[in-house]
């Protein structure tokens, strides 16, 4: 029981550890970042054995590519809170630029925020060449990598050993001298993109029920996965159920009652094998489940935002605001931006100088991602701006360069105001005329949409230190808290 004990309190300071990097990093404080480095060392050294690990940065600074070294048995680490494709290839490239590959033969990436579902594994062969030993698969880690080699380890001395060491560094004690340390100037609110969200406590779980080979008779594809022999028999016997479930393991999985044989979804599980779980013992059980249940999450919001006028282009991975009315395709869309309210246009129409007909539409959208920190649910909220020609199909001559060029001139303020009308339009909906309709047909959401995280610890900057030299018009873009501002383009 203690040996239990123990690893569940590792397992809580490390998910307490990323969910602190993450919100030091919304806010521009970097200094836990570099702390990480030596934190990290001796968990290292008893998690991989790697008794000669040292931190580089104490022998150069800013050792570009690596941070931690290992020259006895010719391993690296590169310790970073950047998770992206981007960074890893200028890691590699670092790497190989540098011959760092002729002191270590193996090179880790350390991701202590999150890492991705998946990365190019093509593209970093070609970056690597042979000259060392790097996976995407093996070598690029994080806190739940970490969580699963100390669960492996038998040794209770060392386990214990680690307990303390993370106590020593992530205790609520040391984590407040942490942000006493990084600045000691005064404070403000920063809001960040991650909005929280929640969702059914109950999981419902059934067999899959279908004859694959006689749904597939006639149709020649030769590869058709699971959740496409779904939809053709969907089809062939007219059934009617949206898309937010997932196939998993000859299993379905959903938050709609599988029991419920009215439901059409029933009818392509064995009722008799349905069970009802908590989502965490799904989700929690391994990596895969993880992902699985994200997609979980990714289709039933894809079906609420579609209800709200908000549809999916999967090329691009981005939700954008499309026309309600085939005969207007401008929009716009009131809210409250906390001070009063206002309203916005999510569709613009720029035109031709010469006859005023339409050159391209301006869409706002956005990407997500849903992330899970300290055992809460967060969609984080990119946004974006995807240009059409009429106002749904992308506009590939003008998509690029207007795009690029909305994201130059935009302020931080406008960022943060376009997340706040993403996340009170999710969390909301439609305006409040549309909630009193009774011909309108709602689904059933699954997916509540919370507040978003925000931390009170970042530094009160004074704003004329930085912007005495700037023209009245920034200033005035700068200061635009409501987003009213248009930008020519």
């Amino acid at each position: 029981m203690n040996q239990l004990d123990t690893i569940n309190r590792i397992i809580s300071l490390l998910s307490r550890f990323v969910t602190e990097v993450k919100g030091f990093n919304a806010i521009n404080q970097y200094g836990i970042n570099l702390i990480s480095e030596n934190i990290l060392i001796p968990i290292f050294q008893e998690v991989f054995g790697y008794r000669h690990l040292v931190n580089l940065n104490r022998e150069k600074i800013n050792y570009a590519g690596i941070d931690l070294g290992d020259k006895v048995n010719k391993v690296a680490f590169q310790i970073t809170a950047t998770s992206n494709n981007a960074k890893v290839k200028h890691t590699l490239n670092q790497f190989v630029k540098n011959n760092y590959y002729k002191d270590y033969n193996t090179l880790f990436i350390y991701i202590i925020t999150e890492k991705e579902d998946s990365y190019s594994e093509r593209e970093y062969h070609e970056i690597i060449q042979g000259k060392f030993k790097f996976s995407a698969k093996d070598n690029i880690l994080d806190n739940r990598d970490l969580i699963r080699l100390i669960n492996s380890l038998s040794d209770y001395k060392i386990l214990k050993h680690i307990e303390e060491l993370l106590e020593q560094q992530f205790s609520d004690q040391k984590l407040t001298s942490y942000k006493e340390s990084f600045s000691d100037l005064s404070h403000e609110i920063v809001t960040t993109n991650l909005l929280e969200i929640k969702f059914p406590e109950k999981l419902y779980v059934g067999k899959l029920n279908l004859d694959r080979k006689e749904i597939l008779k006639g149709i020649r594809r030769k590869k058709v996965n699971d959740r496409e022999v779904i939809y053709y028999y969907k089809n062939q016997k007219g059934l009617r159920f949206s898309a937010d479930w997932i196939d998993y393991e000859k299993h379905i999985y959903t938050f709609h009652d599988l029991w419920n044989t009215n439901h059409d979804l029933s009818k392509i599980v064995d009722v008799g094998s349905v069970d009802v779980i908590r989502p965490e013992e799904f989700y929690e059980q391994d990596q895969n489940c993880l992902r699985a249940f994200k997609a979980l999450l990714k289709f039933c919001f894809s079906k609420q935002a579609y209800f709200w006028g908000i549809d999916f282009y999967h090329d691009d991975k981005v939700y954008v605001f499309v026309p309600e009315d085939e005969n207007i395709i401008t929009r716009t869309e009131t809210w409250n931006t906390g001070k009063r309210n206002t309203s916005r246009e999510v569709i613009r129409v720029k035109l031709h100088k010469k006859d005023y007909t339409p050159w391209y539409y301006t869409n706002l959208a956005f990407s997500i991602i849903f992330r899970f920190y300290d055992n809460k649910w967060y969609i984080e909220i990119s946004p974006e701006w995807y240009i059409t020609f009429d106002g749904k199909q992308k506009h590939y001559w003008e998509h690029e360069d207007v795009s690029s060029y909305l994201k130059r001139v935009e302020k931080n303020q406008h960022v943060l105001n376009h997340i706040r009308f993403i996340g009170n339009y999710l969390k909301f909906g439609r305006t409040q005329i549309e909630l009193f309709k009774e011909d309108v047909k709602r689904p059933k959401n699954f997916i509540e949409f919370l507040h978003f995280l925000k931390f009170n610890n970042a530094p009160n900057l004074l704003e004329e230190n930085w912007t005495n030299n700037e023209q009245e018009d920034e200033l005035k873009a700068m200061k635009d808290i409501d987003g009213l501002l248009e930008f020519d383009v």
